[in-house]
C-alpha cells in the first residue's frame, strides 16, 4: 500500500514536471525549427532571381514567427525564462532581429545580412550554410551578402 501512494504520489510529480517544465521548451524547439526553415527559405537569393519572387509572404511568415515567439517569451514562467537562458537563447534579441529581416527584405538586402546572423545567434541556430559573415565580396553571387555602399 505504501509503495502505491509512493508511486502515485511520484507519477504526479512527474506529471506536473512534464507540463510546467519540459512541454515550454518542448514548444520552442518546435517554434525555433520553424524558424530556421524560413531563414532558410527567405535567406540566399540570387541577384537574379531577386526581383521575379513575391517576398510579401516572407515577410508575413517573418512577422508571424516573431510574434509567436514574442508570445512564448511573454508568457513563460520565471523557472521555463531562467532555462532558456541557461541554453543560451536571447528571446527579445530573436524578436528583433526577425523584424528588422522581415523589414530588410522588402526596403533592400543591405541590412539582411546582419538581422539573419543576429537571429541565428540568438537562437543558437547552426551555422546555416549561407553568407552571413564576412566580407560582401566574400560571397559576390548573393543578393544578401552585396553592399550598396
Amino acid at each position: 500500500m505504501e509503495a502505491a501512494l509512493i508511486g502515485f504520489v511520484a507519477g504526479v510529480v512527474g506529471a506536473a514536471a512534464l507540463n510546467i517544465v519540459l512541454s515550454p521548451l518542448w514548444d520552442l524547439s518546435g517554434l525555433r525549427n520553424r524558424i530556421y526553415v524560413e531563414l532558410l527559405l527567405c535567406a540566399p537569393i540570387r541577384p537574379e532571381a531577386y526581383d521575379r519572387l513575391d517576398l510579401n509572404h516572407n515577410v508575413a511568415k517573418l512577422r508571424v514567427l516573431a510574434a509567436e515567439l514574442q508570445s512564448f517569451d511573454r508568457s513563460a514562467t520565471r523557472l521555463t525564462r531562467a532555462l532558456i537562458t541557461r541554453k543560451g537563447y536571447d528571446l527579445p534579441a530573436a524578436v528583433e532581429a526577425l523584424i528588422g529581416l522581415s523589414n530588410s527584405l522588402t526596403e533592400g538586402a543591405d541590412g539582411v545580412r546582419g538581422y539573419l546572423a543576429h537571429a541565428r545567434n540568438a537562437l543558437r541556430i547552426p551555422d546555416i550554410g549561407f553568407p552571413v559573415s564576412g566580407s560582401p565580396d566574400d560571397h559576390a553571387g548573393y543578393r544578401v551578402a552585396k553592399s550598396e555602399t
